[in-house]
């Protein structure tokens, strides 16, 4: 027992460092504490764009409100201030049909063109049942005073308006897809045998 009393004063040392040097307790703080982190907000992700509408498509609606137009037009004729203003009309609409038919004959046919050509197709067959129909125009044609400006003002719209636009989608749909080279045979053919 004798060696336990020796080392017993030295492990109560020991014990007394050690316990010593422990890190010392922290004390009360009296900042705030610090803020929750803020959450994670996920922007929604933007709408898809919008796409960009068919040009050939865009072309022959304008093209079918035009002839709508014209069909309205003579109902609006009166007098000679009237019929002026729906010359003049008549003489803007027919530029128009022919800047449209300009762009159009720029535009690659795609399949699904057919369905519009077709629209405008049946579009022109009732326009000129209309025409024949149409009591303002019958009316308007029936005018001495304005028979003539008129007669050739419809002359117009339909040879130089109709006409060149008819013609630039029927160009576009005819016009076939290149078609790749065909092979050659480069071998050498016999020569014909001289007698």
């Amino acid at each position: 027992m004798r060696h336990v009393a020796v080392f017993l004063p030295l492990i109560l040392v020991l014990y007394l460092t050690v316990a010593g040097c422990s890190p010392p307790t922290p004390a009360a703080s009296t900042a705030p504490p610090p803020p929750p982190p803020e959450p994670v907000v996920q922007k929604p992700a933007p709408p898809p764009p919008v796409p960009e509408p068919d040009p050939y498509e865009v072309a022959m609606k304008e093209v079918s409100t035009l002839l709508t137009r014209y069909g309205t037009l003579y109902a609006g004729i009166r007098d000679e201030k009237t019929a002026e203003k729906a010359a003049g009309d008549i003489e803007r609409m027919k530029s128009r049909l022919r800047e449209l038919g300009s762009q159009i004959s720029k535009l690659p046919h795609k399949p699904a063109d057919d369905k519009l050509t077709l629209a405008f197709q049946s579009e022109l067959s009732q326009m000129q049942t209309a025409a024949l129909n149409s009591p303002d125009m019958q009316r308007v044609l029936a005018d001495p005073d304005l028979q003539l400006q008129f007669l050739a003002a419809h002359s117009s719209f339909v040879t130089d308006g109709l006409l060149p636009l008819a013609q630039a989608i029927a160009a576009r749909r005819s016009v076939l897809p290149e078609q790749p080279p065909q092979p050659t045979d480069n071998r050498a053919k016999p020569s014909p045998v001289a007698q």
